[in-house]
């Protein structure tokens, strides 16, 4: 363009912009939607409560759960927090912290846990832990540290992205030196190439996109991964 001679084929570099702005909004979608799925399961408690105030059930919201309330748990709904039956017997599906399905028999003095799912009747629960104190909560938390980590995977390619980058520019340099002994648009031409087909984009994309996609596939189908670093491992597995 600026010796005004030859063709410029603009419509190569757009392309390019196109596919790499195209390839970070695909990254920036999935990790809203891996985001989207796992907050999902933070509302592992009720938004209300009904809790024993002065011998009546006053519905609460969640939040306003203490330590110490008795509670009452009605057919269907998921217990507010961690603590042991202060009345009445039930099955309980506990399959999101044990992964077991199959419902288990409670009955008065037994233990049961936020995020457990009542039954078949009517129980009252003395609440001993809430919020992040409970054994979901705490569960929570190792899930949410744990998506904020880098894999083994996203330090390795951030690790060659810092060595990347100044190697391809001196390897176009070269390009350049070599070619233009001989002719200088061609120089220009395969200098600009090497950078292109060298372009490191593949680099800090495929992997957060990767681990993103899993790990917001995983959480729609309520499966929790502790942190993507677990993807890694889980594929060297060989024996379960």
């Amino acid at each position: 363009t600026i010796l005004n001679r030859g063709e410029s084929y603009f419509d190569s570099l757009s392309m390019l912009i196109l596919l790499l702005l195209a390839g970070r909004y695909l990254q920036y979608r999935q990790q809203r939607r891996a985001d989207a799925a796992v907050e999902l399961l933070f509302n592992l408690v009720p938004s209300t409560v009904h809790v024993m105030r002065d011998g009546l059930i006053v519905d609460l919201p969640g939040e306003a759960l203490e330590q110490g309330d008795l509670v009452e748990v009605r057919t269907g709904e998921l217990i507010p927090g961690d603590g042991h039956v202060a009345s009445g017997s039930t099955s309980i599906d506990q399959a999101l912290l044990t992964g077991e399905s199959r419902a288990v028999p409670v009955k008065e003095g037994d233990s049961v846990f936020a995020g457990s799912m009542n039954q078949l009747s009517v129980i009252q629960v003395r609440i001993n832990a809430v919020g992040s104190d409970t054994r979901v909560g705490r569960l929570m938390e190792l899930v949410e540290r744990g998506t904020s980590e880098k894999p083994n995977a996203m330090r390795f390619a951030d690790g060659i992205g810092r060595w990347f980058v100044p190697g391809v520019c001196i390897a176009s340099l070269v390009t350049f030196l070599f070619w233009v002994r001989s002719d200088l648009s061609s120089a220009i031409d395969n200098s600009i190439s090497m950078l292109i087909v060298t372009c490191p984009c593949v680099l800090g994309l495929a992997t957060p996109l990767t681990m993103a996609v899993s790990i917001g596939q995983l959480a729609r189908r309520n499966v929790l991964v502790k942190s993507a670093a677990a993807l890694e491992r889980l594929a060297g597995i060989k024996t379960i």
